[in-house]
């Protein structure tokens, strides 16, 4: 049946002659495409599915709060370095920390272990892997001393599992 015939019959049908009725229906149409457009972007699963036996999660922002968090502390233990001041790092890490799930059932059913904690629910976190560290620059003023630039460099190597070759200090203001 044409599409132009069908609204012809509509037409001729005398319930859609009065305005208020023509009215109503369309009240009612947008209704139902309100509900439908509103339903596609709220989630009501408690579950979160995942076909992969363990879900490692990352995104840019935790790789510069990582990398962040580590300079800091090695500022930090630096100033108390005699012979160092007015230090500067960069860390440079190779992705985001990395986090696995608690999972239930097996093979392409499994889901996510969900916790309850007051008002907040979240995933039950099994281990966290500490990005690799892939260099370490630092900046201060007292680095063009030898022995304290070689001390510095073998700490951050032990303590931090770095190639020593991967880690430079240079003399800063």
């Amino acid at each position: 049946m044409n599409i132009s015939k069908l609204i012809e019959k509509i037409k001729s049908k005398k319930i859609f002659k009065n305005k208020l009725v023509i009215t109503l229906v369309v009240c009612v149409l947008i209704a139902v495409a309100m509900m439908i457009f509103v339903s596609t972007f709220t989630d009501k699963k408690e579950k979160v599915s995942n076909k992969n036996s363990a879900v490692v999660a990352s995104c840019s922002s935790s790789v510069l709060e990582y990398s962040n968090a580590v300079a800091s502390q090695i500022e930090n233990m630096l100033s108390s370095v005699n012979g160092l001041s007015n230090i500067k790092v960069v860390v440079v890490v190779e992705s985001a920390p990395q986090i696995r799930y608690l999972m239930s059932g097996d093979g392409e059913n499994q889901n996510i272990i969900l916790e309850k904690q007051s008002s907040i629910t979240k995933p039950v976190v099994v281990t966290e892997l500490a990005p690799k560290i892939n260099g370490i620059l630092i900046v201060a003023k007292g680095a063009n001393n030898l022995l304290v630039k070689n001390k510095v460099i073998s700490a951050l190597s032990a303590v931090y599992s770095v190639d020593m070759s991967k880690i430079d200090i240079l003399e800063g203001k």
